[in-house]
């Protein structure tokens, strides 16, 4: 039920990202108050109808929410329920198991999500930097590092990577 639920900030735009974690994770981040509301959402444990209750969803208000979940898996995940919930609250949903690696590129300002080789724009403000955030699906879509890397400014030294090969 516990895992690690992650925000990151990156010039005006926000990134949740949840692992594994369930209702349980979820209900204590809401109980200590922390702000969550961003625009990406990784949804917890593979859009499990265990997690991301309707109650964590309003709270961070994602433009976009982005489930990693393999194609037919025996889980049936994601679940009809949360997946009902992200498009009542008008949420576009981004699923590797329909259009494989999500890649999604921030200055700060301007997204760019990359799908498989598919690149859609969505300018929020001029250009300015760079993060990137990686959202692999199945192995043979890409053969990138599943990372999460982040550069502050243009000096390298300012650089973290995390992650582990695919």
């Amino acid at each position: 039920n516990y895992s690690v639920i992650l925000r990151i900030s990156y010039g005006e735009i926000d990134f949740v990202l949840t692992g594994d974690a369930e209702i349980g994770a979820e209900r204590m981040v809401l109980a200590s108050n922390m702000v969550v509301e961003s625009e990406f959402l990784k949804l917890g444990h593979h859009g499990s109808k265990t997690a991301t209750t309707l109650a964590f969803l309003k709270s961070v208000n994602p433009e976009f929410g982005i489930i990693s979940c393999g194609r037919n898996n025996k889980y049936g995940h994601p679940h009809k329920v949360t997946v009902d919930n992200l498009t009542a609250q008008g949420i576009t949903i981004l699923r590797t198991d329909d259009v494989g690696t999500i890649v999604v590129r921030t200055d700060g300002k301007k997204v760019t999500i990359s799908l498989r080789g598919q690149r859609s724009t969505r300018v929020l403000q001029p250009d300015v930097g760079a993060a990137q955030i990686y959202i692999l699906g199945r192995r043979e879509d890409d053969e990138a590092l599943q990372c999460l890397d982040h550069r502050v400014g243009r000096n390298p030294a300012h650089e973290h990577r995390f992650g582990r090969a695919a």
